[in-house]
């Protein structure tokens, strides 16, 4: 059983397909919830969803998603993305995505993206064209546009205060390399 819900109602049946036969729904509506325990679906929607779905799906939508998964998926997705999901999942995004995944995942994503992951995974960044290997439990967030190379995150990152705006640690390295 798939929900569909937007602003917390039940979405009109008349704003989306769901073929049961090849396990695909669609719709072209923005801020969606959708919740299954099925698996291997395809999801094909727009912007500022938040898909929670079994393993073996393959999701493709606009920026500004939440996704929450089994194993074994494929995402193909617009900018400011989070990612919460199984081993064995490829990605390909845009910028300022945040993963927190299993092992065995392959990213491919530009700049400003930040990862957790289990062992072997690694990220191809589109802007640089440089392959990145995560290190297994590490939090680690990619360098700004042209700039290669990560840096290392802690969960609870420090903060400055300068004249009244606060950056973390990472943000102020980033704001250099800009800079540079």
């Amino acid at each position: 059983m798939i929900s569909i819900t937007k602003n917390g109602k039940q979405l009109d049946e008349s704003l989306y397909t769901i073929d049961r036969q090849t396990k695909t729904f669609s719709s072209n509506e923005d801020w969606l919830k959708i919740e299954t325990d099925e698996s291997k679906w395809t999801f094909n929607t727009c912007s500022f969803c938040t898909l929670n779905t079994g393993s073996f799906c393959t999701l493709n939508t606009g920026p500004s998603c939440i996704f929450n998964t089994g194993a074994n998926c494929i995402f193909n997705t617009g900018a400011n993305c989070i990612f919460d999901t199984g081993s064995f999942c490829m990605f390909k995004t845009s910028y300022e995505c945040k993963f927190d995944t299993g092992s065995h995942c392959t990213f491919c994503t530009d700049n400003f993206c930040t990862f957790k992951t289990g062992e072997k995974c690694v990220c191809v960044r589109r802007d640089i064209y440089e392959i990145v290997e995560i290190p297994k439990g590490k939090k680690v967030k990619l360098n700004s546009y042209g700039v290669k190379g990560f840096v290392l995150c802690s969960d609870e990152e420090k903060t400055i205060e300068i004249e009244g705006k606060k950056f973390t640690i990472s943000e102020l390295k980033d704001l250099i390399a800009k800079a540079e």
